[in-house]
């Protein structure tokens, strides 16, 4: 898996920690380094497939305890 990659999914879930409601936001995609809105979705089922986090009533929460 590539640094980016990994750098992504580990802006998306301090994004998630963080509370951030709309994670395609260009100021949110800046300051977590998601790139782009297009990679957000990517990004989520790669996390769901891996069981790391879960999505309920559109609210993203983090299954795995190491992250929370």
């Amino acid at each position: 898996m590539s640094a980016e990659i990994l750098r992504n999914k580990n802006g998306y879930l301090c994004a998630v920690c963080d509370g951030v409601k709309n994670l395609s936001s260009v100021e949110t995609l800046s300051r977590y380094r998601l790139g782009t809105s297009g990679n957000i979705r990517i990004i989520k089922g790669a996390l769901k497939k891996r069981d790391l986090i879960e999505e309920i009533s559109h609210q993203v929460e983090i299954q795995d305890p190491l992250f929370k």
